[in-house]
């Protein structure tokens, strides 16, 4: 599936007990000109409230948002690839994906006590996190990260982790580096008791590289009760 225009996008949902949409064939999602600022938009595929996307076989996405509540049925085990997309996760789900080797340039969403897990997942460059109200997200065997700047100018990625039992864990990172183009910046950051584990990472640069001035920060706000794992 392709979608072409910059103000357009594909939506798939199925909500509500008994609801299905089967799309057993499908291999491949894509919608070339996704994001997520301005008119543009991420195509969409969500099962929320026990609706049932059926797609056994959908292995690649790109520029598409995974949402998916409690209760919503939707197979992502068989998933290897996520690019410039989201993952959303509510309501205390566990989303895991043990076969994503590739998410560049994709958010992760977790809240509600959700966790998304992603045991072999390795290209990173691009992700954006936000785990907040006690949920975790868990990608152990990525070892570096580049900002990528996807869009060129002023793009702002974001490490956010809010609330206490919240975690972000990339406890094999090792090297972080910055954006190269003019307002590019990167914030990484706990609040409130949120942790964000950080420990095996040796190197943070921000190279000199670049179109003009631009800034990655990393920050944590001293008076919360909060631990960022920098060991």
């Amino acid at each position: 599936m392709e979608r072409r225009h910059y103000d357009a996008s594909l939506e798939i949902r199925a909500e509500g007990a008994g609801s299905l949409v089967r799309l057993d064939s499908l291999v491949s999602f894509v919608d070339q000109v996704a994001a997520d600022f301005d008119w543009w938009q991420y195509s969409l595929l969500r099962a929320w409230s026990s609706g049932e996307v059926r797609c056994p076989n959908l292995k690649s996405l790109y520029g598409v948002n995974i949402s998916l509540d409690a209760t919503g049925v939707l197979p992502i085990a068989q998933i290897e690839s996520l690019v410039n997309g989201r993952v959303e996760a509510y309501g205390g789900r566990t989303v895991s994906f043990p076969n994503l080797v590739t998410a560049t340039d994709t958010d992760v969403d977790v809240m509600q006590g959700s966790v998304f897990e992603a045991p072999v997942l390795t290209g990173i460059n691009g992700m954006g996190f936000r785990v907040v109200a006690g949920s975790r997200i868990s990608i152990p065997s990525a070892t570096t990260y580049a900002f990528q700047s996807t869009w060129g100018n002023h793009i702002y990625r974001y490490w956010t982790v809010s609330d206490a039992g919240s975690r972000l864990e990339l406890p094999g990172l090792t090297a972080l580096l910055g954006g190269t183009y003019y307002n590019n910046r990167l914030f990484i950051g706990a609040y409130g008791g949120g942790e964000l584990d950080l420990s095996g990472v040796r190197e943070i640069t921000d190279p000199s590289t670049r179109s003009e001035e631009h800034t990655s920060e990393l920050q944590s706000r001293q008076y919360l009760v909060c631990r960022l794992l920098l060991e």
